[in-house]
């Protein structure tokens, strides 16, 4: 049969190999292993393409060890290196190493390849294999998103009068090396910025790019994004019962160096530990590179639990105990279950007291424990009633005291102290009274004696502190400076005691006179002055017998 086949094929013709003429075996793509193998068990065979049918010859392709090849911006200075060479041949083909090969790029692109590659390669060879290499740049040109580059490198032998001709009986099958570069200025240095966040307030997301040109607007979207990582003691993820829509999103176009998209955080009115979610960032063009894509954010609580004493003045009488309850103001959960503060981790409630006039450990006894605040089904905070203060029943008249307990600031800013609920005052009504009066109401005394001694007597309690009884003479047939010589006199009555006395002088005139004269000596007052002791001011006879005869 006479062999009038073309003998150069590019990839993209079909090629079918045949026993025969006429007997079909294969029909593939003439440079798929699929084909040549095809041609390789027929010994040689006949093959065919669009061009001429049923020709006979021996395939041979020449092409590149590589086929396609994708350089994106994470291979900057990266070195590709390509051989040219016989890639497969029939048996029986003749060598066509030694042919001259020209070697080019196709097809010319809108965009320089220098933006891209450092080193480039086309022009001829004389004998193959050959090796040739390509650099991608290290650094772009200052423009990024340039449309991506997609060329192919060709090789084809050379003809020309003046050329090797291909041998006969041998169809070149052209195997070509495609590459697609991405732009090497690609956006890499995006991030978020955002001060810290409140619950109640707006979050400011700060989106920054690199300074650089930009042959194509991109859009960025800004996204919540549920936390699934790990946590701390001090930390929850945002859950279910925070009010937060993970289906809100902002875009924008990012046409200067630095854009703002706001998002407000909502308050749950859960008291909660510090929460995390998360930003996400998606671009619109592929070929923009985000770092970070995700930002962990955290979210401060601005909810807490208000607590103060529910009775501010409580009355009680000596002997009894206080009863005093710790309450919620406000309507504020917590709790693990709708992702609340941890009931175990409420701070306790601590008491001081403020004696006043009641003095700890003579009026009153304090037990400053309180119990631990916890939940109810509602998850508010239960009331705390107890009893942290027992009155003394001591029989000291002293009149009513008070004290004040006052709750002591927490400072784990979960549980907040109401200024005007920190203070509760505690008032002891005092039971005890006491007469002070006179001990007689007549005392004798003979004119020579000198002196007669008055007493003042306490019934019924006793006072905590020393007294000054005042007692005073008023005349009656005895006169003041001719019978007896003092006006008045101070008693000292000692506290815990009930019997003060006191002398008044008598005068011995030796003057026959009647046989009794008499003054009176009442109580004046007293000091310091006490509402709960009563003063009998029924006046004493002191009656003088005269003994000048």
């Amino acid at each position: 049969m006479l062999c009038t086949v073309k003998q150069q094929l590019t990839e993209d013709v079909i090629v079918q190999c045949y026993t025969s003429a006429a007997d079909c075996n294969s029909n593939t793509n003439g440079v798929s292993l699929a084909a040549i193998d095809c041609c390789n068990r027929t010994g040689g065979g006949y093959i065919s393409h669009s061009s001429a049918a049923h020709q006979c010859g021996a395939c041979v392709v020449i092409g590149f060890d590589q086929s396609r090849v994708h350089i994106g911006p994470s291979d900057a200075g990266r070195r590709y290196s390509f051989t040219a060479d016989v890639l497969l041949s029939t048996p029986g083909a003749p060598d066509v190493t030694d042919l001259d090969y020209t070697i080019s790029r196709e097809p010319a692109t809108l965009v320089d390849v220098e933006d891209y590659l450092s080193t480039d390669f086309a022009g001829q060879t004389g004998f193959l294999p050959e090796r040739f290499s390509l650099q991608y740049v290290s650094q772009g040109n200052a423009v990024a998103l340039q449309p991506t580059l997609s060329f192919n490198y060709t090789i084809a032998a050379a003809t020309g009068w003046y050329r090797q001709p291909i041998p006969l009986g041998a169809v070149l099958v052209y195997r070509r090396l495609s590459i697609t570069i991405d732009d090497i200025d690609s956006l890499i240095g995006l991030c978020t910025c955002f001060p810290p966040l409140l619950e109640g307030g707006n979050a400011v997301v700060g989106i920054r790019r690199q300074s650089i040109e930009y042959e194509a607007p991109f859009e960025v979207t800004v996204s919540l994004e549920r936390y699934t990582g790990p946590l701390t003691e001090d930390e929850a993820a945002v859950g279910d019962f925070d009010l937060f829509n993970f289906t809100v999103h902002h875009k924008v176009v990012l046409r200067q160096r630095f854009e703002r998209v706001t998002f407000f955080m909502p308050r749950d009115n859960i008291v909660e530990l510090q929460e995390l979610f998360r930003w996400r960032l998606s671009v619109s063009d592929s070929r923009v590179r985000l770092d970070p894509d995700t930002q962990i954010v955290r979210v401060d609580n601005q909810d807490v639990f208000s607590v103060g004493f529910r009775e501010l003045q409580v009355v009680i009488r000596e002997g009894e105990v206080v009863p005093l309850t710790i309450k919620q103001i406000g309507d504020q959960t917590g709790g693990i279950d709708i992702g609340g503060f941890p009931e175990g981790r409420l701070s306790p409630v601590r008491l001081r007291c403020i004696s006043g006039t009641a003095t700890s450990g003579s009026d009153f006894l304090l037990n400053s424990t309180v119990p631990r605040l916890t939940y109810n089904i509602n998850n508010t905070l239960n009331d705390i009633l107890f009893t942290p203060i027992t009155s003394i029943d001591d029989n000291i008249i002293e009149g009513d005291e008070a004290m004040r307990v006052i709750i002591l600031p927490v400072t784990d800013n979960v549980v907040q102290i109401q200024r005007d609920f920190q203070t509760a005052t505690i008032t002891i009504i005092d039971d005890d009274t006491g007469v002070l009066s006179l001990e007689r109401g007549t005392y004798d005394v003979i004119e020579n004696k000198g002196t007669v001694e008055i007493c003042a007597v306490l019934t019924g309690g006793v006072l905590s502190e020393n007294a000054t009884i005042i007692l005073r003479a008023t005349p009656n047939t005895a006169q003041f400076r001719s019978d007896y010589s003092t006006r008045g006199i101070r008693l000292i009555l000692p506290a815990f005691s009930n019997r003060a006395c006191g002398r008044f002088n008598i005068m011995n005139d030796l003057i026959s006179e009647q046989l009794f004269e008499n003054f009176t000596v009442a109580i004046s007052s007293i000091y310091p002055k006490n509402n709960g002791l009563t003063i009998d001011q029924i006046s004493s006879f002191i009656r003088i017998q005269d003994d000048d005869r």
